[in-house]
């Protein structure tokens, strides 16, 4: 498919998923079905509807969200996931569109008019995949229960706050596919979670390739100046060591060192315990190791939409 490019008029039939156009406004109802709101777009208006669904002639309405510029502060609580309905938009990453004001409208009155900006050059590219992602987030997030949002909300400030940070710890989090949750009961009154944090099989290999002679020392692990025992290693320390030993393709000390990666953030971020979760396991796995049971049986946890606070609770 041939992409439209930036100043270029609209042509449908080379539109995408993330293109923004220009428009003066667009119209909401009010308060009442009677009241029309003029809503000003300066930054005019980012396409959402998915990218199969722009190109067909068959398809006489698109789904439409304003653009706007947001500040240098509001822009880093949307990049930490604040603001789940707020998504990045175009090539800069400065432009946001607003999911909460999302409007079908007819593709004429979109006719003629100029592309603004484009969000991803290729439309099977990874630019558009994570902005089909994010879109898909915004509207299908799983209800987890008020009670378990509170048992993860010292893992979700640190994972979230970490991802933006230029720390080992945050380059650790780029390498992971994702955080999932299973529960034995959803609607029970005490429930018993389990977390998978899933790691693609580049960075994490299968726990059988660990040698059945492998123990820890200085010298089975590269990147120690001085032997430690693992029990001594921080969060950030064993998020160095991992990197170091990815590069230097040591696979058994890898595997050992994502458990012990895993070991920390439970001890220090899930201790938190009410009377709506009973008990929290947290295990590292590699993704050759996600079962198709284990993946059915549990729901995506998305930090950037998870709707907490970071603030802590009022006592």
């Amino acid at each position: 498919m041939t992409r439209i490019a930036r100043g270029e008029i609209l042509d449908w039939k080379k539109a995408a998923q993330g293109d923004v156009i220009e428009i003066d406004y667009i119209s909401y109802w009010d308060d009442s079905p009677d009241s029309l709101e003029r809503v000003d777009t300066p930054y005019g208006v980012v396409l959402i509807s998915q990218t199969c669904d722009l190109v067909w002639d068959t398809k006489e309405r698109v789904l439409v969200a304003p653009v706007k510029r947001p500040s240098d502060e509001e822009l880093s609580h949307i990049r930490k996931g604040k603001k789940p309905l707020d998504i990045l938009v175009g090539e800069d990453g400065k432009s946001v569109a607003n999911l909460e004001r999302v409007i079908s409208v007819p593709k004429t009155i979109l006719n003629g008019k100029r592309i603004l900006d484009i969000t991803s050059k290729d439309v099977s590219g990874k630019a558009a995949s994570e902005l089909a992602a994010r879109i898909g987030r915004g509207f299908s997030r799983f209800a987890f229960p008020d009670g378990v949002h509170e048992s993860l909300r010292k893992l979700q400030k640190k994972v979230t706050e970490g991802y933006r940070k230029n720390t080992h710890f945050a380059s650790t989090l780029q390498l992971l596919d994702e955080f999932r949750v299973a529960c034995d009961d959803w609607n029970a009154v005490q429930r018993n979670l389990e977390i998978f944090i899933i790691v693609p099989t580049d960075f994490l290999p299968p726990a059988d390739v660990v040698s059945d002679d492998w123990s820890w020392s200085k010298h089975s692990v590269n990147g120690m100046k001085a032997y430690t025992s693992p029990e001594h290693l921080d969060l950030e320390e064993v998020s160095r060591l991992i990197l170091v030993n990815q590069e230097a393709e040591n696979e058994s000390a890898v595997v050992f060192l994502w458990n012990l990666w895993g070991e920390r953030l439970y001890s220090n971020y899930l201790t938190y315990r009410d009377e709506d979760v009973a008990s929290i396991e947290l295990e590292v796995i590699s993704a050759a190791e996600l079962t198709y049971e284990r993946y059915v049986q549990s729901e995506a946890l998305d930090f950037s939409t998870l709707s907490l606070s970071f603030e802590e609770p009022n006592p």
